[in-house]
């Protein structure tokens, strides 16, 4: 996961969902990590929702992405999973 210049996002959680499944997976420099208890992404099309805040400080709490990605129907953002393939997946800074 990278903001518009290419750089990764440091941190946050990702939400999954389509009609028959839903997972999350937390974002560590820019890398999506789904539990290995879930197995990964089933294969399909999913709709996106994506949150990344700031966890200390004065601004805690304050979100580096835009604030429509933190639901899945106003982020904007449907992947398609395939097995053994990587997706690029990219966000805007509010």
């Amino acid at each position: 996961m990278k903001f518009e210049d290419g750089s990764p996002v440091p941190y946050g959680m990702v939400r999954f969902v389509n009609d028959s499944y839903e997972t999350f997976g937390n974002i560590n420099d820019g890398v999506v990590e789904i539990g290995d208890a879930d197995g990964g992404v089933p294969p399909g099309v999913y709709k996106i929702a994506v949150q990344a805040t700031i966890d200390e400080g004065e601004k805690r709490g304050e979100s580096i992405i835009k604030t429509k990605y933190a639901s899945v129907n106003t982020s904007g953002l449907e992947i398609t999973v395939e097995e053994n393939k990587s997706i690029d997946i990219v966000v805007e800074k509010p």
